[in-house]
C-alpha cells in the first residue's frame, strides 16, 4: 500500500493496481450489472410503456449515466484515492466520503441477505420435487391456491367455508351458488365455477417464500427469533465474500473472471429455454410493445433516470474506487463508454429472458401476463420459482437461476465492501497497516447486523421510505423511526464535517471557507512521477486540477529534468489521457 512522505503527505509508493486492463473492465462490468438488471428493469420497462420506455431510458443514459460514470472513473484514476481522501479536491465535501462509508456498511449488511436468499433457494433446488410445489407441506395454509385445483381433480369444489366437497354431496342450491350445473347423472359442468375465496388465495411458491423461507411473524411488532437456516446461509455468503476480497484487488480481480462472465452464460441458456416454451411470445410481446401515451407522464422519465443511477451506481463511489486502482495512464474513456452501454444492453437482454418465462407461466395458468408479472422479491422468489416448477427438469433450471443470482450479487457486494474498506485505509494510516484485520472486523460487524434481517421481521430495510407502506397490516410507528434513523445516520456526517472543518481551519471565517473549497496541496496523482507528468501537461495546456504539482516547490527539479526526457517521446494522446 502507499506510504506518505513526512509532512508533505504526498504518496511515494504506489498502491496495488489491476494486474491487467481485463480485470478492471470485468470488475466494472460486475459492479454495474447487478440484481436490478434482472428483477427491476424488466418490470419498470413493462410498467412505463414497454418499448416506449427505452426513449427516456437511453436519454437518461447518454445525458446523465455516461457523464457521471466517466467522472467517477476519472477522479479515482487521477488521484488513486478512495471515497474519503479523494475529497482533498474539495475539503469541505469530505463529510460526503464518510457518509458513503456508512451508507456502504448499511447497504452491504442487507445486500448480503439478498444473496443469502439466493443461496437458500439454490440448495433447496437439489431435490427431485421442488419444495414450493403443492400445498401439502407443513408451512402451507388453508388459503394455498393449489388446494383448488387438487379439489377439482378429485371431482369436488371448494365451498364458501373453504372446504373441499364432492360434487355429488352438494344440494342443487349449493351447486347453483357455485355456478356448477348438472348435465346428467353424476355429470357436472364446472367451467363457470369460481373459487369463493379466489381473492384471498396465495400461490404455493408465495407461501413457501413467506412461511418456509422468511418464516414471517403475524405482524411486524413480533420480531421472533433468528431463522437459523437463513443465518447459516448468511454466514456462508459472508465467508465467500471475505475470501474473494481478502487480498483486495489481487483476489477479487481473479474472481471476476468467473463472476462477471458466468451470468451471461446462464442468461443465454435461460433465454434459449424460455423461447422454446409454449406461450413465451405473449410475455415477449407484453415486454416490448410500446405504449406511447406513457411518455407524457413525468413518473416515466423519473423512473428512467432512477434506473440508470441505480444500475450504474453512479455517484456512490463504487466506480471511483475501482478506478483508483488503475494505472495512471489507462485510457478510461473507452471503459467509461463501453461498460454503461453493456449494462443497458444486459438489462434489455434480461428482460427478454424474464418475460419469455412469464409468458409461459401465464399460458399454463390461463391468465394474462399482467396477472403474473412482478418485480423485486416477488419476481425472483415467487413468480419465477413458480414458473420454473412447471418446466421439465425443474430442479436443474431452478438451481441454474438461483446460482446466477448468487454470482450477480457477489460482484456487487465485492465493490460495496471494497469501496468502504478502501475509503477507510486510504484515509487512516493505522488502518492501512492492518488492512486484512480491518476487512475482517468490517465483515464480521456487517454479518451481525445482517442477522437482524434474518429474524421473523425480515424486511427492516423496507422502512426507508416516505410513503405509508403496509406489510401484514399498517407498519408500527417505531418502524418509521428506524427508517429516519438510518437516513440521519448516513447524512449527518456531511454537516458534522462542515462544522469540524470550519473549527479546525485557520484564519478568518472567509479565509477558512476559501481554504475549504480549494484543493489541498496533496491533491493530485499518487506517485511523484505522475504528479510531475500531470504538472508538465497542465503547464503546456494552460490548465489545472489543483494541488501542488510543481516540483520546484518540493525540491524535485532533478526529477523534473529526468521526466522531461522520459515523457518527451510519448504521443499527445497519452498525455491528454493522463490529464
Amino acid at each position: 500500500m502507499m506510504a506518505e512522505s513526512g509532512n508533505s503527505d504526498i504518496p511515494i509508493e504506489a498502491r496495488p493496481t489491476w494486474a491487467s486492463k481485463k480485470e478492471f473492465f470485468l470488475a466494472c462490468l460486475g459492479w454495474a450489472i447487478g440484481l436490478g438488471n434482472v428483477w427491476r428493469f424488466p418490470y419498470l420497462c413493462y410498467e412505463n410503456g414497454g418499448g416506449a420506455f427505452l426513449i427516456p431510458y437511453f436519454g437518461a443514459l447518454f445525458l446523465a449515466g455516461l457523464p457521471t460514470f466517466f467522472l467517477d472513473l476519472v477522479l479515482g484514476q487521477y488521484s488513486s484515492l478512495g471515497c474519503i481522501s479523494v475529497w482533498r479536491a474539495v475539503p469541505l465535501l469530505k463529510g460526503l466520503g464518510f457518509s458513503q462509508v456508512v451508507y456502504s456498511f448499511i447497504v452491504g449488511s442487507y445486500y448480503n441477505v439478498v444473496i443469502t436468499y439466493s443461496v437458500f433457494y439454490f440448495f433447496a433446488s437439489f431435490t427431485s420435487n421442488l419444495p414450493w410445489t403443492g400445498c401439502d407441506h407443513e408451512w402451507n395454509t388453508a388459503l394455498c391456491s393449489s388446494l383448488v385445483s387438487d379439489c377439482l381433480g378429485a371431482d369436488g369444489v371448494i365451498t364458501f367455508n373453504n372446504t373441499c366437497q364432492k360434487l355429488g354431496n352438494l344440494t342443487d342450491q349449493e351447486l347453483e351458488s357455485l355456478n356448477v350445473t348438472m348435465t346428467g347423472d353424476e355429470d357436472y359442468d364446472v367451467s363457470n365455477y369460481t373459487d369463493p375465496l379466489d381473492g384471498l388465495r396465495r400461490s404455493s411458491s408465495e407461501e413457501y417464500w413467506r412461511f418456509a423461507v422468511l418464516q414471517e411473524s403475524p405482524s411486524m411488532d413480533e420480531t421472533g427469533g433468528v431463522v437459523w437456516q437463513l443465518a447459516l446461509c448468511l454466514l456462508f455468503a459472508w465467508i465467500v465474500v471475505f475470501l474473494c476480497v481478502a487480498k483486495g484487488i489481487k483476489s477479487s480481480g481473479k474472481a471476476v473472471y468467473f463472476t462477471a462472465t458466468f451470468p451471461y452464460v446462464c442468461l443465454f441458456v435461460l433465454l434459449i429455454r424460455g423461447v422454446t416454451l409454449p406461450g413465451y411470445y405473449k410475455g415477449v410481446e407484453f415486454f416490448v410493445t410500446p405504449r406511447w401515451n406513457t411518455l407524457t407522464k413525468p413518473k416515466v422519465w423519473l423512473d428512467a433516470i432512477g434506473q440508470i443511477f441505480f444500475s450504474l451506481g453512479s455517484g456512490s463511489s463504487g466506480t471511483l474506487t475501482l478506478g483508483s486502482y488503475n494505472s495512471f495512464h489507462n485510457n478510461c474513456l473507452i471503459d467509461g463508454l463501453i461498460v454503461p452501454l453493456i449494462n443497458s444492453a444486459t438489462s434489455i437482454f434480461a428482460g427478454f429472458v424474464i418475460f419469455s418465462i412469464l409468458g409461459y407461466m401465464a399460458h399454463t395458468q390461463g391468465k394474462d401476463v399482467s396477472d403474473v408479472v412482478s418485480q423485486g422479491y416477488g419476481l425472483a422468489f415467487v413468480a419465477y420459482p413458480e414458473a420454473v416448477s412447471r418446466m421439465p427438469l425443474a430442479p436443474f433450471w431452478s438451481a441454474l437461476f438461483f446460482f446466477m443470482l448468487f454470482i450477480i450479487g457477489l460482484d456487487t457486494q465485492f465493490v460495496i465492501i471494497e469501496r468502504s474498506v478502501t475509503g477507510l485505509v486510504d484515509e487512516f494510516a493505522f488502518l492501512r497497516r492492518h488492512r486484512l484485520l480491518t476487512l475482517l472486523v468490517w465483515c464480521l460487524a456487517m454479518f451481525f447486523v445482517g442477522l437482524i434481517f434474518v429474524t421473523n421481521i425480515v424486511v427492516v430495510f423496507k422502512f426507508i421510505t416516505r410513503t405509508e407502506p403496509q406489510y401484514n397490516g399498517p407498519l408500527p410507528a417505531w418502524s418509521a423511526g428506524i427508517g429516519w434513523s438510518i437516513f440521519i445516520v448516513v447524512l449527518v456526517w456531511i454537516p458534522l464535517w462542515w462544522i469540524y472543518a470550519m473549527m479546525t481551519e485557520k484564519g478568518t471565517l472567509k479565509e477558512r471557507l476559501q481554504q475549504l473549497v480549494r484543493p489541498r496541496d496533496n491533491w493530485g496523482p499518487a506517485l511523484p512521477e505522475n504528479r510531475l507528468h500531470a504538472w508538465q501537461v497542465h503547464r503546456r495546456l494552460g490548465t489545472s486540477m489543483g494541488g501542488k504539482l510543481n516540483p520546484d516547490s518540493k525540491g524535485l527539479q532533478k526529477r523534473d529534468d529526468e521526466m522531461q526526457v522520459k515523457y518527451s517521446s510519448l504521443p499527445d494522446q497519452i498525455e491528454n489521457n493522463a490529464v
